[in-house]
């Protein structure tokens, strides 16, 4: 098609269907890696900095996801107390040590009530 167009027109030596094949593909080309490099600065964050901060933003929701569908399940009494035990967005910001001393107790607690065997 567009070699017919050529013929008709004549723009020139220059203007060659096979240019304008390279030159469209070209432009196709960078324009979807500019939408690709949008998206996933959308969705991942531009840099890592802003990266790590969505992942820790998808984190924390999470952890409020799984803490508010655990308050009305019935655990048994142990566990109901260490989980809900302090409001999740005090337990999210406890810092590391403190993390790892309420998940070690919360092993303990979750390995004596495994019925071996």
């Amino acid at each position: 098609m567009i070699a017919c167009y050529y013929k008709e027109c004549q723009p020139g030596d220059r203007y060659t269907p096979k240019l304008w094949m390279r030159k469209t593909i070209n432009q196709l080309w960078q324009l979807y890696l500019t939408i690709w490099h949008c998206r996933n600065g959308e969705k991942h964050g531009i840099g890592y900095d802003e990266a790590q901060a969505k992942a820790l933003r998808a984190t924390r929701q999470e952890a409020r996801r799984v803490y508010t569908a655990t308050q009305n399940e019935d655990l048994n009494n142990q566990e109901a107390r260490l989980l809900h035990a302090r409001p999740i967005n005090t337990i999210l910001n406890w810092t590391k040590s403190h993390l790892d001393a309420y998940l070690a107790t919360a092993e303990v607690i979750l390995e004596q009530n495994v019925d071996p065997g």
